[in-house]
């Protein structure tokens, strides 16, 4: 499904441009049938922070939780906006990061009441988030206010790699070697506005807004206990919440600056845990994903 969007979109754009090309330019910029049409491009990069929750039902006394916390991440990006005819809007964004010995993951066990285990590692792995939309763009007061509805599909993408754990059960804490994997994956179709506000020629400032239709798939494989044990964990009912804020200042014919803060927060419902060889899905609850990064970037308006 994700291959055949990305591959609407980029025809759709492919052939607005081809448009505008054909039909000339008109004062100095590219032109489709009278009207202005804008490509923009920026990279950028900054920093990334990540926290994951969920809970294991193991039975009606016992539950597990994992967690790892404030994941401080390396970030790159680039994103791509192409206006055709000045209100057909076209956007795709891409950021990759990374990180080494960052935040903590927490493994809990208990039983009833009592704490049975209390693990706790540093992290280090991958992320990446990909996403795509098309939206029309409305204008008034001469294009200093624009509104977009949008509609778009997103993928985003979690590895982490766990090996040293204290038990800070013991005293004194002790130390084992487990070399646990964990790869996350949300993604889903999703629904939002974006809005531009430009009060003077070379500064704008926009907001933007998604509700995510998602679905969670994670492979996990944990040596707890000196046992191997491939597990999945899977919720087929999610839902989120994204938010953009950000600046752009031209300084030069065409070449822009930015700034901009993104968040994001998801939520995973009919979730379960399944682990191979089991025969019963193990019921998950309280899982969570939120994620925020800032970024400055540098761009050129086509």
């Amino acid at each position: 499904m994700k291959k055949i969007f990305f591959l609407i979109v980029g025809c759709v754009s492919t052939f607005a441009q081809i448009s505008a090309d054909y039909y000339g330019s008109y004062e100095g910029c590219a032109n489709c049938f009278g009207f202005e049409s804008v490509l923009t491009f920026d990279v950028g990069g900054g920093y990334r922070s990540d926290n994951l929750k969920w809970k294991r039902i193991v039975s009606p006394t016992e539950e597990v939780t994992e967690q790892w916390k404030n994941i401080g991440m390396g970030l790159v990006e680039t994103n791509a906006r192409f206006l055709a005819c000045e209100h057909y809007l076209f956007k795709a964004d891409f950021d990759c990061a990374w990180f080494d010995q960052s935040g903590h993951q927490t493994y809990d066990a208990s039983t009833g009441s009592v704490l049975t285990e209390k693990l706790s590692s540093r992290t280090k792995g991958q992320a990446y988030n990909l996403s795509g939309a098309l939206g029309y763009q409305f204008n008034f007061f001469c294009s200093r206010l624009s509104l977009a509805p949008l509609v778009g599909y997103s993928y985003n993408y979690q590895r982490f790699k766990n090996n040293q754990y204290n038990n800070e059960l013991d005293t004194p804490e002790t130390e084992t070697s487990n070399h646990n994997r964990y790869k996350y994956r949300w993604n889903g179709p999703w629904v939002g506005a974006g809005i531009s506000v430009t009060p003077y020629c070379d500064i704008s400032f926009f907001f933007d807004y998604a509700f995510h239709w998602t679905k969670l798939q994670g492979n996990i494989g944990e040596h707890f206990s000196d046992i191997f044990t491939p597990a999945h964990v899977n919720a087929s009912n999610g839902f989120g919440n994204e938010y953009i804020a950000g600046i752009e200042y031209v300084f030069c014919d065409g070449w822009f600056l930015g700034a901009k803060l993104d968040y994001k927060q998801f939520w995973g419902n009919k979730a379960h845990y399944h682990a191979d060889g089991d025969e019963e899905n193990t019921p998950v609850h309280d899982l969570s994903w939120n994620s925020y990064n800032i970024t400055l970037d540098i761009g050129y308006n086509f």
